[in-house]
């Protein structure tokens, strides 16, 4: 049993030219390959509000394959944030870095919240 569909998450994250990774071992080397790449891991917490409702929040990662200029990478990735924002009711956005075996990679952080009802 799951309190969230990620496959309607992934659904609603597929965009042009972004490549959607929920296993972390195949995010370095679609960025080797010249992806742009969204992250999405599990939820960062579940919460009820009454039996068998509630809440999940996320944070996942738009990563750049940039990592020699971030700020160049910088436009595409808050154009890809632009177009997911009402795609999975985005709430914050924050700049970050991924490191992968010592190679920092520029990011953004998205916020959202999926609720469910079992």
């Amino acid at each position: 049993m799951s309190f969230y569909d990620l496959e309607d998450i992934i659904e609603a994250s597929t965009i042009p030219g972004l490549t959607v990774i929920t296993a972390p071992d195949l995010l370095r080397p679609h960025l080797a390959a010249g992806e742009t790449c969204i992250w999405i891991g599990a939820p960062e917490s579940i919460e009820f509000e009454g039996y068998g409702q509630g809440t999940c929040s996320w944070k996942a990662a738009l990563v750049h394959p940039n990592f020699r200029d971030h700020l160049a990478a910088l436009p595409e990735l808050l154009e890809y944030a632009s177009e997911l924002e009402p795609r999975l009711s985005v709430s914050s956005i924050r700049p970050d870095t991924i490191d992968l075996a010592g190679t920092l990679y520029p990011a953004l952080e998205i916020s959202f919240e999926t609720t469910f009802r079992k």
